[in-house]
């Protein structure tokens, strides 16, 4: 019996896109537990989501009251002018919650590789 050649047809190409990705890497963080549900009623967080007085990797020189989305960010549709080595600090508490699942005092409170790896997840690397 002569082998049936199997016809292998031409790959189907996908469109690549960083920010739906990311997005669904932060939903899987979401699902498995690793996100906090719900800091903002717990009364022993003694890390303040609102707060970058204490923060070492707070930007120079910035207010602390313009936010920029996460999706600006990574897509880098913000003034020129940012700390771009710690640009996830832009991001207000609450999107920084949802993204890291930490404060940003917790974040800073990370050895710089664990950071590192964080912001990489999400492209802000």
């Amino acid at each position: 019996q002569a082998m049936a050649k199997q016809n292998v047809g031409t790959p189907t190409l996908f469109a690549y896109d960083p920010v739906q990705d990311a997005n669904q890497r932060v939903a899987a963080l979401k699902l498995s537990g690793t996100t906090p549900t719900n800091t903002a009623n717990n009364n022993n967080n003694t890390d303040s989501n609102d707060s970058n007085n204490n923060n070492p990797l707070t930007p120079k020189g910035w207010d602390g009251k313009t936010f920029y989305t996460l999706v600006d960010l990574r897509q880098r549709r913000v003034p020129k002018d940012i700390d771009w080595k710690n640009r996830e600090q832009y991001l207000s508490p609450s999107d920084f919650m949802d993204a890291f699942g930490m404060t940003k005092m917790e974040f800073s409170k990370q050895p710089k590789w664990k950071r590192d790896k964080l912001k990489q997840k999400l492209y802000l690397f």
